[in-house]
């Protein structure tokens, strides 16, 4: 699976820290990405070939679950 687009506190989970990733890029972690099943404000979350669905991002808005707010989750 590959992102690209605005990337300032790297919420795509490309391996990269430029503010703008201007060509998609693997997103990075172990196993295959499937699909895609959010994108907001700085969060995204994806499902995996073994069925479990992870997000990551920077969690400003509360959208991952356990995770503290305001802060950057890896992509797992």
């Amino acid at each position: 699976m590959g992102c690209w687009g605005k990337n300032d506190e790297s919420p795509l989970g490309v391996g990269s820290d430029d503010d703008v990733v201007w060509y998609p890029s693997r997103v990075q972690g172990d196993g295959a990405w499937t699909n895609i099943v959010l994108m907001s404000f700085n969060t995204i979350c994806a499902n995996k070939d073994n069925g479990k669905t992870y997000c990551w991002g920077l969690n400003k808005t509360y959208n991952i679950p356990g995770a503290e707010t305001g802060s950057r989750v890896e992509v797992p």
